[in-house]
């Protein structure tokens, strides 16, 4: 089965970025440990409040596999609440990978 990716492009307030930083490692485990369908998340800086965020799944239910826990990871909804507005969202099928 192909790898499903999605990206978000939202606002952070320059004020939430060393927070955010903080607590996504954490906040990323957490949500692995509670959904294993969740493969890598990775967070790109376009601009000092414009961020990509990347959710490699290894199934194409993973996102709605992880928010069947979502009320139990502490961790996750501290990380969203640090996230502005969402500017939008997309997902595909991946279809390359060089997996550096």
């Amino acid at each position: 089965m192909p790898n499903v990716v999605q990206v978000f492009r939202a606002k952070i307030d320059p004020e939430n970025v060393a927070h955010l930083l903080q607590v996504r490692p954490a906040a990323i485990a957490q949500a692995q440990a509670a959904c294993q369908a969740l493969v890598r998340a990775e967070l790109v800086r376009l601009d000092d409040d414009v961020w990509l965020d990347i959710l490699i799944w290894s199934e194409p239910d993973g996102p709605e596999q992880l928010m069947k826990h979502a009320a139990e990871l502490p961790l996750l909804a501290e990380m969203h609440s640090l996230v502005g507005e969402m500017l939008w969202a997309e997902s595909g099928e991946l279809a390359h990978s060089t997996q550096l």
